[in-house]
């Protein structure tokens, strides 16, 4: 039913709002970085469940007798069989994210007519999307454990590739550290010039990145990271960084390979790169937007090998950024609209990624 006594038909608002500008919203939150760019939008939906149940596999085909499950055979030779536990799941709790979009009754009658009232509201999406979007890029760079006593983001927000890609943590429900569990740590983890095959506490500077005499050079620690994270053709697929660690990467390329080398798809989205053995090389500004308790979190300082086929987005089927409508509370003069979304950010194995810390952020 429309509003009988403001100037805006809320009814009428609820519709355009769901139908032209939460798309809009929800491309800039896409867009908010590059991570969520690339997995976002294929989220995949999930009905229910108290949490999201992530299969992981964690051994080669065998039976938990030992006996093999595959090899060769001749004729009418008999094939052996029996129970396989090659699988275990790992349970991520869910995150709930919300914006408000908020009208009062001052703004609804100093706003009539309709352009005034879409301008009025472009401006109240435009606002929450920036903040929805910012949390979402700080979520995703930080050392977040939902699980923990103290979590650094927030307990209802994914966890943090930080945490993620690590040694001795639990994730999932998995504790990485308990005998037999290794096989669920991240794959490449260094700090500084020990990524480099460095001696340990030397600094990594844009200068000594970029100079190929030097052991930190940066050529040198996308070759023993990517050697760590591939398995045949499985590698990684991206690579994010900092402006000040993409200037040192492209310095040491020749002009053919700088300018001829680069996603286009990437670049169309707003995220400037450069390739390395095929693999964007992506600068994300919002790595800025996590500073960390300390130094050693800052997400600036870190790059991040990323694969994509062992990391991505699930959420609920029924809140997958919806919009509820325009309600009135009984108490306060104005209009209340929310954004919702409930999913999780889930990682079936933490091997194929890696991380290096103590990166140059500053290029003295």
């Amino acid at each position: 039913m429309a509003d009988p006594v403001g100037t805006i038909n809320f009814d009428q608002l609820s519709h355009i709002t769901r139908k032209h500008y939460i798309p809009q919203l929800v491309d800039n939150i896409f867009k908010s970085n590059v991570v969520t760019y690339r997995l976002l939008a294929k989220s995949q939906p999930v009905s229910g469940g108290f949490k999201v149940v992530q299969p992981v596999e964690y051994a080669k085909s065998a039976s938990s007798d030992g006996t093999a499950q595959n090899g060769w055979y001749k004729g009418q030779d008999a094939m052996a069989y029996g129970a396989s536990d090659i699988i275990k799941s790992a349970e991520y709790d869910w995150s709930q994210a919300y914006g408000t979009i908020t009208i009062s009754a001052r703004e609804e009658n100093i706003n009539s007519g309709p352009e005034a009232v879409l301008d009025l509201l472009q401006a109240k999406l435009n606002n929450i999307g920036r903040t929805m979007r910012d949390d979402f890029a700080k979520a995703i760079y930080s050392d977040n454990d939902p699980a923990a006593g103290s979590p650094t983001v927030s307990a209802n927000a994914p966890v943090g590739l930080q945490h993620v890609i690590a040694k001795d943590r639990t994730l999932g429900g998995i504790n990485s550290a308990t005998s037999g569990n290794e096989w669920w740590d991240g794959g490449f983890v260094a700090d500084g010039s020990l990524a480099s095959g460095g001696a340990e506490g030397t600094p990594l500077t844009f200068d000594n990145i970029k100079d190929s005499a030097k052991s930190e050079y940066i050529q040198t620690i996308f070759r023993n990271a990517y050697k760590e994270l591939s398995i045949g053709a499985d590698v990684p697929t991206m690579i994010v960084t900092n402006q000040v660690v993409f200037d040192a990467y492209e310095s040491t390329l020749t002009d053919q390979k700088r300018f001829g080398a680069s996603s286009q798809t990437l670049a169309d989205a707003g995220f400037q790169n450069l390739l390395y053995r095929g693999i964007p090389v992506v600068v994300d500004q919002a790595l800025d937007l996590y500073s960390g308790a300390d130094n050693d979190e800052d997400a600036t300082k870190h790059m991040f090998f990323l694969n994509e086929k062992y990391m991505g987005y699930k959420h609920h089927a029924k809140r997958n950024f919806v919009f509820d409508g325009y309600e009135k509370p009984v108490d306060r003069d104005i209009r209340v609209g929310k954004i919702l979304w409930m999913g999780t950010l889930c990682f079936s194995s933490p091997r194929m990624l890696g991380v290096v810390g103590d990166m140059p952020k500053s290029y003295s």
